[in-house]
């Protein structure tokens, strides 16, 4: 059985892998280089533009009031998105492009196809810190998913 945490990371993927640069979209995650979760060996970026997906962390949601034997959750989730630089566009617009498709796939759905038991919220994003003079850009996306499941089994609601 699949964690409630696994089934959100997996929507977010999908989400974002509709990301194909027709309207209302500026770039084609779709057809190049596609969504990968994050790799401790690393990222291979053979096609650009790419996404990757990582969480942080996942904490017991404090602010919550419990109903029944269910832990309410807090899933930090970060997304990044890599580019190639563009001649005629500034560094910025293309943060700002690749950070806007993000934003508009991830909250497309914010329950995460599963209904009123989880909400995403965007808390910051910004660009990604490249080393001078590489060919390329990026910009990331922080979101806070909050979602509940029974106590002794992370994958039952």
């Amino acid at each position: 059985m699949t964690s409630i945490r696994a089934e959100i990371l997996d929507n977010l993927k999908s989400e974002l892998e509709k990301i194909d640069g027709g309207e209302p979209f500026h770039h084609d995650i779709k057809n190049n280089g596609g969504v990968q979760f994050l790799k401790q060996q690393g990222q291979k970026f053979e096609t650009l533009p790419t996404i990757t997906i990582y969480w942080t962390d996942d904490t017991n949601d404090e602010t919550a009031t419990a109903t029944g034997p269910r832990l309410y959750r807090s899933l930090h989730v970060v997304i990044d998105g890599h580019l190639e630089t563009a001649a005629g566009s500034t560094t910025g617009e293309q943060i700002e492009q690749i950070v806007e498709d993000i934003e508009r796939a991830v909250l497309a759905d914010p329950t995460r196809g599963l209904g009123g038991n989880v909400d995403t919220k965007i808390l910051s994003s910004g660009m990604v810190r490249v080393v001078e003079g590489q060919p390329m850009v990026g910009g990331h996306v922080d979101l806070r998913v909050t979602y509940r499941h029974q106590e002794a089994d992370p994958a039952a609601e």
